[in-house]
């Protein structure tokens, strides 16, 4: 099978084990990128909660610097559509750089402009809290004027901004204002909150609103955001998948399983090669083929393709 993730945090582990992408000892590890036929991801680099804003965004530059070191020859960093496709052409494995916490921006829009030149595509406003940009999930705020400033940049570079974590005003203002700027909104890891009422998920309406512009939505493989309780395991992903197919969104799904970001994992899944069972158990809920293509490959592909 083919696989397109569209969020992990393994570049953070690497950094913190001091580890490359052949030996990372994560859920993603390239040697496992050996099950799928073709493959690539989007890899985050993930603002720590809580630290000054400064500091992040002096660990972002240590944690991409550690993964520029560690790249190997079939890898590829892409920063276009282009690159992508010759990746694939060269056999290599494609990686799309992501921040996930724009809280490193602090108040400096042009720090964004450094992320856009680093090859940085996917843009996560908020992790937790009420930051610099705006309220996450946890809380009921909404953007500042400087994250207003981030979403109209991001439309203006050309990176997606990413809804995941975000509190429902800061969602409910990044889609206003994305029609008025034409910023890409997706949101990378974010389940269905009508299959599991957790505030890090999605109302249906969020959903739709996602799809209805052309974005996209990763499922994730959060335990606690699967299952209420936490008590998870694949068959918990087949019915979020099952929830959003209800809704239409058949070419707005993918996967953002947010491996290396979790402590633990669904039941059953114990790396990024056990997607292979969440793909039979979708075959098993009669998911066809071609449905469960777009969902692991096809629909984050041509989202690439199409705004990269």
């Amino acid at each position: 099978m083919n696989y397109f993730d569209l969020h992990c945090d393994t570049l953070y582990e690497m950094y913190e084990k001091n580890s490359g992408f052949y030996e990372s000892g994560s859920a993603v590890s390239f040697e496992n990128a050996a099950v799928f036929d073709k493959y690539a991801r989007v890899m985050a680099i993930w603002t720590k909660s809580g630290i000054p804003d400064d500091e992040a965004y002096s660990r972002y530059k240590k944690i991409l610097a550690h993964a520029r070191e560690n790249k190997t020859e079939n890898i590829a960093f892409c920063r276009t559509s282009a690159e992508m496709t010759a990746a694939f052409c060269e056999k290599k494995i494609p990686v799309i750089l992501a921040v996930e916490g724009a809280s490193l921006l602090g108040g400096d829009i042009g720090r964004l402009d450094e992320l856009y030149c680093d090859g940085v595509r996917f843009l996560t406003l908020t992790w937790k809290n009420s930051d610099c940009v705006g309220g996450a999930w946890n809380t009921s705020d909404g953007l500042t004027s400087f994250g207003r400033e981030v979403v109209k940049r991001c439309a203006s570079l050309g990176v997606a901004v990413d809804v995941s974590h975000s509190s429902r005003q800061t969602a409910a203002e990044t889609f206003a204002l994305a029609d008025e700027c034409g910023a890409k909104v997706i949101a990378t890891h974010s389940n269905a909150y009508s299959a599991c009422a957790h505030g890090r998920n999605l109302t249906d309406e969020e959903a739709e609103s996602i799809a209805a512009r052309g974005g996209l939505i990763g499922i994730s493989l959060v335990p606690d955001h699967l299952k209420e309780g936490g008590d998870a395991d694949i068959s918990d992903v087949v019915r979020h998948v099952c929830r959003y197919l209800d809704l239409g969104l058949e070419n707005s799904i993918c996967i953002g399983a947010d491996f290396d970001g979790v402590v633990r994992l669904p039941l059953g899944i114990s790396d990024e090669r056990d997607i292979l069972k969440v793909d039979d158990a979708l075959a098993d809920a009669g998911i066809s083929a071609s449905v469960r293509e777009k969902i692991f490959f096809e629909n984050a592909f041509n989202y690439v393709l199409k705004n990269m």
